[in-house]
């Protein structure tokens, strides 16, 4: 695009994922649709001339041509969703010529109203309802039967129109009537219902996890490097020296003189350079890296943005009440990564990444990067490679690559040997074997062993880091871009959960820290970590996950109410099940398990599943999660029973997480 990328950008951030959801549907692989989506933006950009301005939706009209030329594009030999499998929707879609088709996917996908569907596809109202209809009665299939139903009973096409509000007002008034006194239709409208959201989550857009524009947006113009005065003076003069009879010594001499002026004006010899020496420029927003610092653990980049734009922040942090939400998302895109370092023969992603904001609006701060994901030894120099397609709420992309002297510009860390263990739990073995600490960032090191009795088991020791006041130093990597939370199941709620999604895995592990603690009060600061500072480790929770085989009937015959109990290794349930609608199509309950441990210092979470699902559907499908409305809840799920010959349902679980706190926390002094 060569003038429409900041015009359409809040085009492109709204209809990306769903263009490519239509694209994805009509190609045989991503590369192919990605490429339909490309072409569809430049040939929309080529469009916009033709847009009639006048009393038009800009939204209705960009869609419904976009749509139009991906169709003609496109193969018309339709494959299934990408993610969802559901043959009877898949069929049926297939089967639609091309013109219901592009009703259907409008209407869906991009929520069009009909009557705007009318206009744009130059149809009748009544022509793009009946093609939306038609399309759902195929989908409802046995539900169209009038078994069971009076000869008063409404017709399900007009159950299908009264669940979407295209009946006429007196036709919607005498079935809303019909349907206070009537459980079959009122059945029949909650089953048919059913049907019809599923086919909504089928045409929903499944979240793109890496942008497809990346190469939409590297048509635009290059970024551009700022260089200094100084720059230029010392390029031009050793291009006047190559001719001068000081060809051999005017690099040594230049060399030194860079070297005394750098250390004369920042205090360091390497690694650092004059303001503006790097920075990239796209959309008016200016990003420079206006300084770096590396030790072998952990590098520093510092940043900041300038622009007079205003700017949203689409991203979350775990510390943006402390110190602002960060203006970068540092996912992949395309293959390419946020932070890379190049050397001669390799490229290395960083994955291991930390935004730190400086001020609250993100503008200045700091990249926390872990160097030791790279394999082997740090290369001696190397170009640090950064890019992202977005800042804020606008595209980019910026691309920046700064030359890092690692060997004569690393920091030297601290290394001491710790040497010292506990045991948790009578059964588990902690050794801290040593702790490096520098102007970066500090390391952890140390290993888990846990004894015969436990050892099939995925055992976990939760911990913080802490000082003598309860301060916890922050760990690195703390964005959830690449680290989601590492502790599984549910906390037991006591007042060390800020941070500790990472604690001590089996066997030898690592564990990287920023140089900042979160304080213990109420409005929990963020502040520097003071080298000498005495700091603890504070061992306060254990979990672990173990197969099991726990087997519950639920008898569904003749029930209005009832309570069943159930007790398993400690754990004791109690099934509420409550009878929701009784009709002669189906039967619906709600089953709320509760439950109560023997040790009130521990919690299980339950990986639920049903034996099958044959006569009945169960909605939302149980897994090891608490019930959404009930917290206290050990699950909480609907059954719908279709055939009067199921009379018990069985509730199993494979497996549990179970979190245990410890009465006391077990501090360790590191040093």
């Amino acid at each position: 695009m060569t003038t429409g990328i900041n015009e359409l950008e809040n085009v492109i951030q709204q209809y990306e994922e769903s263009l490519f959801f239509v694209a994805s549907l009509l190609k045989k692989d991503r590369e192919e649709a990605e490429k339909l989506v490309i072409d569809t933006f430049l040939y929309m950009e080529n469009e916009l001339t033709s847009f009639p301005k006048k009393d038009a939706s800009f939204d209705y009209w960009f869609v419904s041509n976009a749509v139009a030329y991906m169709f003609r594009e496109g193969s018309f030999s339709f494959r299934n969703h990408p993610n969802l499998k559901d043959e009877l929707i898949n069929s049926t879609f297939k089967a639609l010529g091309p013109f219901s088709q592009q009703t259907v996917i409008l209407h869906y996908i991009f929520s069009i109203p009909i009557a705007s569907i009318s206009s744009l596809l130059n149809s009748s109202i009544e022509d793009i309802q009946n093609r939306i209809i038609s399309f759902q009665l195929e989908l409802i299939g046995e539900l169209r039967s009038s078994e069971g139903m009076g000869s008063d009973c409404i017709q399900i096409e007009q159950l299908v129109r009264y669940s979407q509000e295209m009946l006429p007002e007196e036709t919607a008034t005498s079935a809303r009537d019909h349907l206070e006194f009537c459980p079959s239709c009122r059945t029949k409208l909650a089953l048919t219902t059913d049907v019809l959201q599923k086919v909504q989550l089928y045409f929903q857009p499944v979240p793109l996890e890496t942008s497809i524009l990346t190469p939409l947006l590297h048509k635009q113009q290059p970024p551009t490097k700022k260089k200094s005065f100084l720059y230029q003076i010392i390029a031009a003069a050793s291009i006047v020296a190559i001719f001068g009879i000081t060809i051999w010594n005017m690099p040594k001499i230049e060399h030194w003189t860079e070297l005394a002026n750098n250390y004369m004006k920042y205090g360091e010899f390497y690694n650092v350079w004059p303001e503006g020496t790097y920075v990239t420029e796209v959309s008016n927003i200016a990003f420079e890296v206006t300084n770096v610092e590396v030790t072998p653990i952990m590098m520093r980049v510092d940043f900041q943005v300038e622009s007079e734009r205003d700017f949203m922040y689409p991203n979350e942090h775990p510390l943006s009440e402390q110190i602002g939400k960060p203006l970068f998302d540092i996912r992949s895109y395309a293959g390419h990564n946020t932070f890379t370092i190049k050397t001669e023969d390799k490229i290395i992603p960083i994955r291991n990444i930390t935004i730190f904001n400086k001020n609250f609006d993100g503008t200045e701060g700091s990249f926390f990067l872990d160097l030791k994901e790279m394999d082997g030894d740090i290369p001696d120099v190397f170009d640090l490679f950064f890019f992202t397609t977005r800042i804020g709420n606008y595209f980019g992309p910026w691309e920046l690559e700064v030359p890092i002297n690692y060997k004569e510009g690393v920091k030297k860390v601290d290394t001491v040997a710790l040497e010292k263990s506990v045991t948790v739990k009578d059964n588990i073995l902690i050794s801290l074997d040593e702790w490096v600490t520098g102007s970066v960032g500090s390391s952890l090191r140390y290993k888990m062993d846990v004894s015969e009795d436990v050892i099939e088991t995925d055992v976990r020791v939760n911990y913080n880091l802490e000082n003598e006041l309860g301060e916890k130093v922050i760990p690195h990597p703390i964005s959830f871009a690449y680290s989601s939370p590492r502790h599984f199941g549910r906390g037991s709620g006591n007042d060390n959960h800020e941070l500790e999604w990472y604690g001590f895995n089996q066997g030898s592990n690592e564990q990287l820290f920023l140089p900042y603690l979160l304080t213990s009060n109420e409005e929990k600061q963020v502040k520097p970590l003071d080298d000498k500072e005495r700091l603890y480790l504070s061992l306060y929770e254990v979990q672990y996950f173990e197969e099991i085989d726990v087997v519950i009937p639920i008898p569904l015959s003749e029930i209005e109410n009832e309570s069943i109990q159930y007790s398993f290794d400690g754990t004791h349930f109690e099934i509420v099940l409550v009878r929701k609608v009784e009709g002669e199509l189906a039967n619906i309950y709600d089953v709320n398990i509760f439950g109560k441990e023997d040790d009130n210092l521990s919690i299980r979470n339950y990986y639920w599943f049903f034996d099958n699902e044959f006569g009945f559907t169960v909605f939302p499908y149980p897994d090891y999660h608490r019930g959404s409305n009930d917290p206290d809840a050990y699950g909480q799920f609907q059954i719908t029973v279709f055939e009067d010959n199921v009379e018990t349902v069985y509730i199993k679980a494979s497996g549990a997480n179970t979190t245990i706190q410890l009465e006391e926390p077990i501090k360790i002094p590191l040093y």
